[in-house]
Parts: C-alpha cells; sequence; structure tokens
C-alpha cells in the first residue's frame, strides 16, 4: 500500500516505474514462494516441529506452491490497478478471474478425481490467473506510459 501510494502522488505511470514494479514483483514472487519452500523443507526433515496436526498436513502443502506468490502478486496488481485509476478494468479483470478459476477447478476434479494427481494442474491453474492479471494490467500501462 506504501508503494500505490508513492505511485499515485506520481500521478503517471512511466517506462520506469512499471520496471520498479516488475522488480517488487520479483521479489514478491521470490519471497513468498521461498518462504513456502522452506516451510516444506524444513517439515520434512522435522515433521512434528508445528504439532501433529500440521505434520499429518505438510505434505499437501507442496500442492499449493504458487498459491501463496499468486494471492499476494494479485493482491499487489490490484493496488496498481488502484494507484492508477484503472478500477473499472480491475473489476473486469477479477470477474474474468473468479470464472477462469471455478471453471479450471471443475475441470480439474472431473478429470483427476484423485488428489494425489493435482500438484502440478493446481499450480498451473495458479499460474495462469496471475499471467492473465499480470498481461491484462502491465499491457493496458504500458500503452498508456508517458516516456
Amino acid at each position: 500500500m506504501m508503494y500505490s501510494r508513492k505511485l499515485i502522488q506520481a500521478g503517471r505511470a512511466t517506462r520506469a516505474s512499471l520496471r520498479e514494479c516488475l522488480k517488487v514483483e520479483a521479489m514478491v514472487a521470490c519471497v513468498s514462494t521461498g518462504a513456502l519452500v522452506f516451510m516444506v523443507a524444513v517439515l520434512h526433515i522435522r515433521p512434528d516441529l508445528l504439532g501433529p496436526n500440521v505434520s499429518a498436513a505438510y505434505g499437501m502443502l507442496t500442492v499449493i506452491v504458487a498459491v501463496p506468490a499468486v494471492r499476494n502478486l494479485l493482491e499487489f496488481q490490484g493496488e496498481l490497478f488502484f494507484a492508477f485509476g484503472r478500477l473499472g478494468v480491475r473489476a473486469g479483470v477479477t470477474t474474468a478471474l473468479i470464472a477462469f478459476k471455478a471453471l479450471a477447478f471443475v475441470l480439474l476434479l472431473k478429470a483427476l478425481p484423485d488428489p494425489a494427481h493435482w500438484s502440478l494442474w493446481l499450480n498451473a491453474i495458479y499460474v495462469a490467473i496471475y499471467a492473465f492479471s499480470f498481461l491484462t494490467l502491465y499491457g493496458l500501462l504500458w500503452r498508456n506510459t508517458a516516456p
């Protein structure tokens, strides 16, 4: 939010500000994914570290490796839509993402009823959700940037 305030004060997107946004997104993705992977690695070594309930479920964390990063990145992109006055586009993107996610999950459940096979496809769904939002946001902002 602090970063979006800085962008609001700037008034208009520039190519330099968009490059800076991309760097922030890369850092958010690395930290979010890295933290979850680190936690899975630690729990693999010491499964009982967080108690018996978590030790029974830690294996499922590999199924959602992309989820924390995508959630954080979509929140950041929502701030960017707001900062650059594109709330109408954000509403449309959010609606499209909800429809895509619902359809993708229905197809996943029908094609692979066994949760043991979901890991790759569930992460692919979330990466596709992020890619759609990314392409929409930066495509729109790049076309309307000040040099």
